[in-house]
């Protein structure tokens, strides 16, 4: 006798189409899940390499306070006669390195004694005024710290937008002017301090102008052609290099400040730094999302966590906001960063952040 088999229900072979939907979607899901769990593990392993680099520099940064070498200039605190007659203090970075290397070419009116003593730390030989040639050299060495001047006015306050540097988004400045404070950090140190800029790995350096820019602690630049066929830099140049983070993208370098208050009869008479200290900070994104010009604060690394509050300054003088009362002079004492205020608010300037008083 035969069977029939069209009968029976045999086992079926194959996926229904929704079956093999919901395979494809697992399957979609768990790749998912995998490409961003190797991505943020990626981004934790670049988070520690870029504060392991941040101890580094920041060690060398300490060794080079140590040794002081610029106390005869930069952390020299000079008395200078200020208007009807009025004695101030010119500021001081301390031993740390300053983070103003290159400026706007245009002096303020008065301000000779400063460009003199700040071309004289890197080119000592230096005998002449107006614009270093050529424009690979370092214009203007200014230092941007604070010191007590009555009411915390800053000497030739204009300065602060004269010299505005790296983030500012100034349009007149050229696009090489960026990052002069991580640039001037990798100078001070090459020049002055180069066993402690050895402790820093290589991977952390990197160039950051488009063509080689050069330093002359000979003071010998002049003897430099630029623009020759084949230029060959005097004995002693010194190629400018940066650091970056475990991401490839400049970080910065500021000195954030402590600030003591000085009050009299007449209430808050002005303020002074009674210490200092470097920060490295870095993005915390990528190089290409960086290149895009997007800021993501949120994502930022520092070397040590910044203080509060903030104190603004005010972006049309250049001057220290200080509260009126005592009682908030106090509430603002110790460690603090400064930031750019609105003030006379243009696209380039308005809200620009300012760490560590830049």
């Amino acid at each position: 006798m035969r069977v029939n088999a069209t009968g029976q229900s045999g086992l079926r072979r194959g996926f229904t189409l929704v079956e093999l939907l919901v395979v494809i979607f697992i399957i979609g899901l768990l790749t998912t899940l995998v490409v961003v769990g190797m991505g943020k593990a990626i981004d934790i392993q670049r988070e520690n390499a870029t504060r392991s680099r941040m101890g580094t520099i920041l060690g060398a940064v300490d060794q080079f306070a140590t040794e002081d070498p610029l106390r005869a200039n930069f952390n020299a605190r000079r008395v200078v006669i200020g208007g009807a007659g009025r004695r101030v203090v010119e500021p001081s970075f301390g031993p740390y390195p300053p983070y103003s290397l290159a400026g706007d070419a245009r002096l303020p009116s008065g301000a000779n004694y400063t460009q003199i003593a700040a071309r004289a730390v890197v080119e000592p030989d230096l005998r002449t005024y107006g614009q270093v040639a050529p424009p690979q050299t370092f214009e203007q060495r200014i230092a941007r710290a604070l010191g007590w001047e009555p009411n915390g006015a800053i000497t030739s306050a204009r300065r602060m937008e004269n010299f505005a540097l790296s983030r500012t988004r100034r349009p007149d400045l050229a696009a090489d002017r960026a990052n002069d404070d991580i640039r001037s950090l990798y100078a001070f140190l090459k020049i002055y301090s180069s066993g402690a800029l050895s402790q820093v790995p290589e991977a952390a350096i990197r160039r950051l102008t488009d063509r080689p820019e050069l330093v002359f602690p000979k003071g010998n630049g002049d003897q430099y052609d630029a623009t020759a066929a084949n230029p060959r830099p005097p004995e002693g140049a010194v190629d400018v290099f940066g650091f970056v983070d475990a991401w490839g993208v400049p970080m910065d370098y500021f000195v954030q400040v402590k600030v003591a208050f000085i009050t009299g009869e007449d209430g808050l008479l002005g303020w002074r730094i009674v210490d200092r200290q470097p920060v490295l900070r870095s993005h915390g994104l990528t190089r290409e999302v960086f290149d895009a010009g997007k800021r993501v604060e949120a994502a930022a690394i520092y070397s040590t966590p910044l203080p509060a509050p903030i104190a603004d300054i005010k972006a049309d003088t250049g001057i220290l906001g200080i509260p009126d009362d005592d009682a908030q002079a106090q509430y603002l004492g110790g460690w603090f960063r400064l930031r750019h205020g609105s003030g006379t608010a243009t696209p380039e300037r308005d809200n620009v952040e300012s760490y560590g008083f830049r």
